[in-house]
């Protein structure tokens, strides 16, 4: 066998394994590009003044939902299940002038973030941060949220797992009113409504009250699982079976809020 004849095998081998690396390489990036994500949309208001609406959107998807924003609020949509895009169109309604500003996303790490919260820091003159935080890590969380809000400060959640519509629903401690929603749907995706925020201590036993199907309802709730100095949301569930559960979940821990609320 001549020399050329073996310098052909070794150049058709060469060939092939380049070809195979080519193939490779191309599918891995294709895998790259598409692979999917988890994560949630989060807007954080430090522009100083109420928004009247917040959304997200990419190309005419939407991303999240229009909610309205209080100075020095936070919002969360979720969960998204699609790659992450380059840009993203955040919509505002500004004391009634709707503005919309394009965020680019090439500073949220593709591959390595991918299951977490994209929060749009909105700040004064229309300016918009990018800050992507991982799931579970509520440092980072507090450290964003940090002076936004007074200390102690949470919500109540009401979620409506019933079939049923449910009007006037409220917390009292003692006789004092401190939470209420004016209903709560049984279906889609409003099936639960916030309260507005308090500072008052919670006590050991609250009261729950509300109107479902014209029928009135009171029923003493225990809070003693709510951490003292809690910041976050206190959930009541209202399960189908008749039981209310009661779940505090601090703030930033979004992807416990939206497992309540499957």
């Amino acid at each position: 066998m001549s020399v050329f004849s073996n310098c052909g095998r070794v150049w058709k081998m060469s060939s092939i394994l380049i070809s195979i690396i080519v193939v490779l390489t191309l599918l891995y990036a294709c895998g790259q590009s598409n692979m999917s994500a988890e994560y949630d949309i989060g807007f954080v208001n430090k522009a100083g003044h109420d928004f009247d609406e917040v959304s997200a959107y990419s190309e005419s998807r939407q991303l999240a939902f229009p909610t309205p924003l209080m100075a020095g609020g936070s919002a969360t949509e979720g969960s998204i299940t699609s790659p992450i895009p380059p840009d993203v169109e955040v919509r505002i309604v500004d004391r009634g002038e709707q503005k919309s500003i394009k965020v680019s996303l090439k500073n949220v790490p593709i591959v390595g973030f991918q299951s977490g919260t994209i929060y749009f820091v909105i700040k004064t003159n229309d300016t918009i941060e990018v800050e992507p935080v991982k799931f579970g890590d509520h440092a980072a969380v507090r450290e964003l949220m940090k002076g936004l809000r007074p200390t102690g400060e949470y919500r109540f959640a009401f979620v409506n797992k019933t079939g049923y519509e449910l009007q006037a629903v409220s917390v009292y401690y003692g006789e004092q009113k401190v939470g209420a929603s004016d209903y709560v749907l049984a279906k889609s995706q409003a099936n639960f409504t916030y309260s507005a925020p308090l500072t008052t201590a919670c006590p050991a036993e609250a009261e729950l009250r509300w109107t479902e199907s014209g029928a009135p309802h009171v029923v003493k709730v225990k809070l003693e699982v709510v951490p003292r100095g809690f910041e976050g949301r206190i959930f009541f569930v209202f399960e189908a079976d008749g039981t209310i559960e009661i779940r505090p979940v601090k703030t930033g821990d979004d992807k416990s809020a939206f497992e309540l609320l499957k």
